[in-house]
């Protein structure tokens, strides 16, 4: 079982379908995370829309990475669709190694709230994201 999933209570999974990926690869969205995209998409959209949100991975080295969740329109033939309720996720195939094994949040704070991605192979990682959607 993923490591940090026990602590969770509700969230869902993005499978990979990258060979040799196991369960502590995959990409976890928590609830709360989850239900901030529908409220910013919707509130955006509407019901009906042929945007989706977006993964993404800026700067990927070794020291650094910074990922971003916004809203696109064009899907290209690198691109890898999931799709979670009403609402798709779109993810490069040339990003979507960066996200494997990470867990996406969202938290609210005393001065700003935002996403957050935790590194899943290292509990004690938390990269933080100034991602708005």
């Amino acid at each position: 079982m993923n490591k940090i999933l026990k602590n969770l209570d509700n969230y869902e999974i993005l499978f990979s379908s990258i060979e040799g990926a196991d369960v502590d690869d995959d990409i976890i969205i928590t609830r709360k995370a989850m239900d901030e995209m529908a409220r910013t998409f919707t509130n955006t959209f509407g019901d009906s829309s042929q945007d989706f949100i977006r993964f993404s991975v800026k700067n990927p080295d070794f020291f650094s990475k910074f990922f971003f969740i916004k809203f696109d329109n064009e899907i290209d033939e690198n691109d890898k669709v999931f799709e979670l309720g009403n609402i798709k996720i779109v993810i490069n195939r040339r990003d979507i190694f960066y996200f494997l094994g990470i867990i996406i949040d969202f938290t609210t704070g005393f001065n700003r709230s935002g996403y957050l991605f935790i590194d899943n192979m290292d509990k004690n990682t938390k990269i933080s994201s100034e991602a708005k959607i």
